[in-house]
């Protein structure tokens, strides 16, 4: 279902986005002409009240953001519908975390070059307004965070972009999860600032391969 769209919006920025082959007009990640690049987790599917989707959301943060603080700003401004966590880089490396729910929004910036999202909040205060928790869904979340952090730690300098496939592929730290009903790995991707090309692989990398496609730079 992965569709990979080059956009090119009058008076807007160029990107490469990644969506489902169904609402062409959204976007659930990508990275645009100006190196800022967005993807994001689902926290809770709960409805919040009206409010902006996480697929359109994203679709303007790349038409119309160029730094990460821009995002970060439009994404706490607008009303939100499910909660997300959302992870923005650009070309200057500010990275930030931006975890986002009706009820409030907490941004973190990384000073470490790293920084990680999965399917559950890092805050306990967001994780209060949470109702529809899946069984194992702290499991995954928490062997997750605790492989990559200890990952980049160790690697730290001499990541490329074969270490960071094998990475993806990984069952035991529930990178490539596929174990809990309901739960699927849609697509994965890896952008590199600066770089002509981006590596995308639909569905499960431990058993699809990656492959090129041309990035907006």
């Amino acid at each position: 279902n992965l569709a990979v769209c080059h956009t090119a919006p009058k008076g807007k920025l160029r990107s490469l986005g990644f969506t489902f082959h169904w609402p062409l007009v959204s976007r659930y990640g990508g990275m645009n002409e100006a190196g800022l690049a967005i993807s994001s987790a689902s926290a809770t599917f709960e409805n919040s009240g009206p409010g902006i989707m996480l697929n359109i959301a994203t679709r303007w943060i790349l038409d119309n953001c160029k730094t990460t603080k821009d995002a970060v700003e439009f994404l706490k401004k607008i009303p939100k519908v499910w909660g997300e966590s959302y992870m923005i880089v650009d070309k200057e490396n500010t990275i930030a975390k931006v975890q986002t729910h009706g009820k409030k929004t907490i941004t973190e910036y990384s000073d470490r070059g790293f920084e990680s999202v999965t399917m559950q909040y890092d805050s306990p205060e967001l994780l209060s307004f949470v109702n529809d928790s899946w069984e194992g869904q702290d499991k995954v979340h928490s062997t997750r965070q605790n492989f990559l952090n200890n990952w980049f730690e160790q690697n730290k300098g001499k990541i490329d972009e074969e270490m960071i496939k094998d990475t993806l592929k990984n069952h035991k730290h529930q990178m490539c999860s596929h174990e809990v009903d309901g739960l699927e790995i849609c697509w994965s991707y890896i952008l590199t600032m600066g770089k002509e090309e981006a590596l995308v692989c639909a569905g499960r990398p431990c058993k699809n391969d990656f492959i090129g496609v041309k990035t907006p730079n």
